[in-house]
């Protein structure tokens, strides 16, 4: 990886695990073993991404021990893996997005009308039908009568949208990999119910 140079600029390099680490970037003796974890996920992202976080910010985030912040750290959270998944599509599918491919999924596993989506994305019937559209005029689905109620509309695969998702399912078991990597075994067989039971409060 890179460093930044001398009157250059350029990725700064990834700090080197050692007992020194947290004098080097201003933490103290009391501060160490609140800070480590945070190093941490430092070093993930900039591993990641090749981007440096400003230090001067390690002091300016939601106290994890306070629940009256996790809604904070759940749209932080979430905002940070959309991004992940933006950059994904950015050169898989131009124009999607997220939720885009969230629906492009479910269609995938079920034929869906859109009222079903609109339950399973938590989301209006009116941006379903957008998402839909979006989805339809890429040619990832195409919107067919129902075989039970001709009054309904169907949004099922085609094979563009079976290609596109063999195509980024390797990309999103790698971005899983990357976001689960430093937590716990046993946390993260918890995590995924936990936040589907949190989901089903709203």
């Amino acid at each position: 990886m890179n460093s930044t140079g001398s009157g250059g600029k350029g990725v700064a390099a990834v700090p080197a695990r050692g007992k020194d680490w947290a004098r080097r970037r201003g933490i103290g003796p009391k501060e160490r073993e609140w800070n480590e974890p945070w190093e941490r996920l430092r070093t993930a992202i900039v591993l990641r991404h090749g981007l440096d976080v400003d230090p001067g910010r390690r002091f300016e985030r939601p106290d994890e021990d306070d629940t009256r912040n996790l809604a904070l750290l759940l749209r932080q959270a979430s905002a940070a893996l959309d991004a992940d998944l933006t950059r994904i599509l950015s050169t898989a599918a131009p124009g999607l997005s997220p939720i885009d491919l969230d629906a492009l999924r479910r269609v995938a596993e079920k034929a869906s009308a859109g009222i079903n989506l609109s339950e399973y994305l938590r989301v209006p019937p009116v941006r379903v039908s957008r998402i839909l559209d979006r989805l339809e005029r890429a040619r990832l689905v195409i919107r067919v009568e129902s075989h039970l109620d001709g009054r309904v509309r169907r949004a099922e695969l085609t094979e563009a949208g079976r290609a596109l998702l063999d195509t980024i399912d390797g990309d999103l078991d790698g971005l899983a990999r990357l976001w689960l990597d430093e937590i716990d075994d046993g946390a993260e067989r918890a995590l995924l119910p936990f936040i589907a039971s949190l989901a089903e409060l709203t």
